[in-house]
């Protein structure tokens, strides 16, 4: 359960730094909130769950592994493809406000931010409320 509380604390960060101006630093926190959350997904999963050490044993490709493992686990094709973008999308816009001599407006880290939330309560819909 702390994985899936983290994830909310992280977005509740986001939303913080956003509110003084921090947009940038806040694309960092929307984006592991989503991350966060699909750890506590794939770790309590009822059929075949992966356990946090093994998921932590993957190392250079970890997020890429586990974007693979969650949108795998989804059944209906377009429902999979259209996750699988918006994480995509969520994680290259973290990858440019990290190490990129990128500024991002206020409308783009709420969008951001946005797309966090939206991102979970797909997560909510395909996997219930676990």
């Amino acid at each position: 359960m702390k994985m899936k509380n983290k994830s909310s604390s992280t977005l509740n960060a986001a939303q913080t730094l956003i509110n003084n101006q921090l947009n940038t630093a806040s694309i960092h926190c929307s984006y592991y909130s989503v991350l966060q959350y699909m750890k506590y997904i794939l770790a309590h999963v009822k059929d075949n769950p992966i356990p946090y050490e093994q998921q932590n044993e993957i190392g250079k490709d970890s997020h890429e592994y586990l974007i693979q493992e969650l949108t795998n686990r989804i059944q209906k094709p377009r429902e999979k493809k259209n996750i699988s973008e918006k994480i995509r999308d969520l994680k290259q816009k973290r990858v440019s406000a990290d190490y990129l001599d990128v500024t991002y407006t206020s409308e783009e880290a709420i969008e951001c931010k946005e797309q966090a939330e939206g991102l979970k309560t797909n997560f909510k819909t395909n996997f219930g409320n676990i």
